[in-house]
């Protein structure tokens, strides 16, 4: 009974004896490290993890469990999966197991929801972003317009047409400024 269960199990998990040789692995396992029984448990994991190859090397020689909840593994083709790796001496002979919890998954769907936050976030300072400028621009124009007209009838104060829109324009310096310095500080 144990034996199927421990075959049908969906977790990538493995059994090896006190030197490392591979003992039993499901059908799991196979998939991500191929056909391994009788390999060393070590090798297996060291081209896919060197932390998990040193790991799996401390749960060897002192017997000591370990209990990782972030570790990247390297499989074949350049693919790349995200486990928690579990580690536990067993009772029989020395042998110990390792299970590999894959949570690939989980870590692509919170990447894509904070990339999609992200650009919500842009979205919306870019919206408020052209309001402003929006605003700056027709107050100038606004100005320079009524400016024009006072001097074609020479009516109005030049001066105090021209000093608003330096405001105007001076105002939208300081907005380009501020707006360089945030992408300074996000592009480093």
């Amino acid at each position: 009974m144990f034996d199927q269960a421990f075959d049908r199990a969906r977790v990538p998990q493995v059994i090896f004896d006190r030197d490392g040789r591979v003992l039993r692995a499901p059908a799991s396992f196979r998939p991500l490290f191929g056909p391994s029984i009788g390999g060393d448990v070590r090798e297996l994991f060291t081209s896919a993890s060197a932390g998990l190859a040193n790991l799996v090397s401390t749960l060897l020689k002192e017997r000591r469990r370990f209990d990782v909840k972030d570790l990247v593994i390297r499989l074949e083709g350049a693919r790349q999966m995200c486990v928690e790796a579990y580690g536990a001496p067993l009772d029989v002979d020395g042998a110990s197991l390792v299970s590999l919890v894959d949570f690939t998954e989980r870590v692509t769907q919170a990447t894509s929801r904070a990339q999609r936050e992200r650009s919500e976030t842009i979205a919306r300072f870019a919206g408020g972003l052209a309001h402003d400028l929006n605003n700056l621009l027709a107050a100038i124009v606004a100005t320079a317009q009524a400016g024009a007209a006072d001097a074609e009838d020479g009516t109005g104060n030049p001066a105090a047409d021209f000093g608003a829109i330096i405001e105007e324009a001076e105002r939208g310096a300081a907005l380009a400024r501020s707006l360089r310095a945030i992408a300074f500080d996000e592009t480093g």
